[in-house]
């Protein structure tokens, strides 16, 4: 049913009330767009647009795109060229199908050796359209990083969101892969890793000291040594080094 169906179910009062609204409510939007969007010819998304394959593109757009993307002094423009051409007679047939444009452009480029209109096209998806994958991260983060788990480091949050966002096994595949990687388990059964990761948190710590002119020494595998007006104090855990430092400052 059209609007002005429905207005005229109304009083006339109501229904100009109504349309008073929307009215507002259109224009405050569209206030909020012109704010926060360029929509001159100097939009970038305007010089890149060609490059969807929505249709036929021409070197010149490809041009355009490279200018607005600042990549030029990463490639070669004559051996860009050369790439275009090559995949020409292959773009109409690409541009007539009806899948997304990620897998129009790995069809173009397949089996084609053309490393300068690859790295347009990579640059070019690398362009996040939304913030959702960045907010996403900060979700994640908050989840790995809650109070019960406050003195985990820094690298062991990056990893963990580093898996969660990058691999799509399910718990059952990943146990099937990791049962075919020796070194993988190798290395999760030896003591290496929590010796390097004593290590790598020690380091942050001397950061700290040599600010404060404090002497102190590293002794292998993972045991730092302080120097104080009482005598050297030895640690090997970490957070007990932590604390003793934040009580010296």
């Amino acid at each position: 049913m059209e609007t002005s169906a429905l207005l005229r179910k109304f009083p006339d009062q109501k229904a100009a009330t109504i349309r008073q609204d929307f009215t507002n409510f259109y224009k405050t939007a569209l206030t909020y767009l012109e704010k926060w969007y360029d929509f001159t010819d100097d939009n970038y998304q305007k010089h890149v647009s060609s490059l969807a394959l929505r249709n036929r593109f021409k070197f010149s757009h490809l041009s355009d795109a490279v200018e607005v993307l600042q990549i030029g002094g990463k490639l070669d423009m004559d051996e860009l060229y050369e790439e275009y051409c090559a995949t020409l007679p292959r773009q109409q047939e690409i541009v007539e199908r009806r899948v997304p444009v990620l897998e129009k452009w790995s069809l173009l480029l397949k089996g084609t050796k053309t490393p300068n209109l690859t790295a347009v096209a990579s640059f070019l998806f690398g362009i996040p359209v939304t913030n959702a994958s960045v907010e996403r991260v900060f979700s994640l983060m908050g989840a790995a990083w809650t109070d019960q788990r406050n003195r985990c480091s820094v690298e062991l949050i990056k990893s963990e969101i580093q898996v969660k966002t990058n691999f799509e096994y399910t718990c059952k595949e990943f146990y099937s892969y990791a049962l075919k990687e020796k070194t993988l388990l190798e290395a999760a059964r030896s003591s290496k890793k929590a010796t390097q990761m004593k290590c790598d948190t020690f380091k942050e710590y001397k950061k700290k000291l040599h600010e404060g002119e404090v002497r102190f020494r590293m002794r292998f595998p993972a045991k730092l040594r302080i120097e104080t007006c009482e005598g050297e104090r030895a640690f090997d855990c970490p957070q007990k080094a932590r604390t003793f430092i934040d009580a010296m400052q």
